[in-house]
């Protein structure tokens, strides 16, 4: 924007002042509808307008830390998702492990502390499910594509006891020291 001035944000009469109430405002209603379309206790909160910026971003980054970290799994990936796509790695880490201190002492203490881990890959694939869900479609389901199939873990287990000369179940009794111990593997 030409002429923009931060500091008339400081001024509820400026016309700054008010684009940016309009911005917070559009993405209020965009959150309430995508998260919670049927709850209309939400949506006034988000909406008032005697609160000010300060106040209504803290709501704000409130209420986006507790979908984040309290709500259930499509939640959390939306809101997760547009984060990602919004923000840098490094802010998104350094907000989740600020809002993660909100949650320490109480019985969500566990669960923040797992959901504020966010690496490379996580935050590469939530851009990518943002794009997935700019295009209509819902939440993707979650890919197992990593996950070893059980036959060959039990391949890999009976190659390896066939292999070692270590047998599962053939113990001896062992001497060292003046002492004597029993059933010691092979």
């Amino acid at each position: 924007m030409n002429g923009f001035d931060p500091g008339s944000l400081n001024n509820p009469s400026s016309r700054a002042f008010e684009r940016a109430q309009r911005i917070v405002r559009t993405m209020a209603k965009q959150i309430c509808i995508l998260v919670s379309p049927s709850n209309p206790s939400f949506k006034y909160a988000m909406m008032d307008k005697t609160m000010t910026i300060e106040v209504s971003m803290q709501k704000f980054t409130k209420n986006v830390s507790a979908l984040i970290f309290l709500g259930n799994r499509n939640t959390r990936i939306i809101v997760q998702s547009i984060l990602a796509s919004s923000f840098e790695r490094k802010f998104v880490q350094m907000f989740l492990s600020k809002e993660t201190d909100r949650y320490i002492g109480t019985e969500n203490e566990v669960r923040a502390k797992a959901k504020s881990l966010m690496g490379k890959v996580q935050f590469a694939s939530l851009r990518e499910v943002f794009q997935v869900l700019k295009r209509g479609r819902g939440v993707p389901k979650q890919n197992y594509m990593y996950r070893i199939d059980s036959t060959k873990l039990s391949t890999a287990i009976t190659f390896l006891q066939e292999s070692l000369c270590l047998k599962p179940g053939d113990t001896r009794e062992v001497k060292f020291a003046y002492m004597s111990r029993q059933k010691l593997p092979h």
